[in-house]
């Protein structure tokens, strides 16, 4: 979650790790995160799962728990928490759909926020390379771990290298009747340029996941506006 192209990863893996932490792709998946969290209505409940190659919630001891939006000062902690997060190691997605299973009841909506297929299953993968389809496999064995009839809306961070993500986290948006969206430039914080859009309603890092209780109107609401601004 550094950045988009290699070379630029390689780069801000050797700086500091406050350097690492101001990554313009790390700080639009944040602000991201502040997004979609201001648009809960207040009878909501939320969580935010961080994760690499493990997961857990934003928010020290708030494991299997939902939070309570009327919690303002506690989102404000979620916030702050997520901000001392360096993006670091691998990724596992079936370790962060399996945090996920400990909340109850199930969430109405899930928001993941990522930059691509994961490197690993639950445990490190033997070699320290991952292949295009092993990374396809293992994207295949962590989604065995949603809950059925949930919606998955993808909000992909692309990065070079990895050329399968946006067919395969489409169909996932597909299939649950979710959205992706794939902005380019910025947040959606009101300056997002040239997003790609695909939505589904119609026909249609350490990484973040957004896990919804309520259902939200915020997708329909930034494809809007990603929409306008292209």
């Amino acid at each position: 979650m550094l950045a988009e192209k290699l070379v630029q990863i390689i780069r801000l893996r050797n700086m500091d790790e406050s350097i690492q932490r101001k990554a313009e792709k790390w700080r639009q998946s944040l602000n991201t995160v502040d997004w979609l969290t201001a648009q809960l209505p207040v009878s909501s409940k939320y969580q935010v799962i961080t994760f690499n190659t493990e997961a857990r919630p934003a928010l020290s001891g708030t494991e299997g728990k939902w939070l309570e939006v009327a919690n303002q000062a506690q989102l404000a902690d979620v916030s702050g928490a997520l901000r001392k997060i360096t993006p670091s190691g691998g990724t596992s997605l079936e370790n962060a759909f399996l945090a996920l299973r400990k909340l109850s009841p199930a969430p109405d909506n899930i928001f993941l926020i990522t930059d691509g297929l994961p490197t690993q299953g639950t445990t490190p993968p033997r070699s320290s390379k991952v292949t295009g389809p092993e990374r396809q496999k293992l994207y295949a064995q962590a989604i065995r771990q949603l809950p059925s009839q949930v919606p998955v809306n993808v909000i992909l961070v692309p990065m070079e290298g990895d050329p399968m993500a946006m067919a395969e986290l489409w169909q996932l948006a597909l299939y649950t009747r979710g959205s992706l969206l794939s902005p380019r430039e910025t947040g959606p914080d009101g300056t997002a340029q040239g997003a790609r859009r695909t939505r589904i309603f119609t026909v249609v890092p350490r990484r973040d996941l957004l896990w919804l209780r309520r259902d939200h109107p915020a997708v329909d609401d930034y494809q809007n506006r990603t929409a306008a601004d292209h």
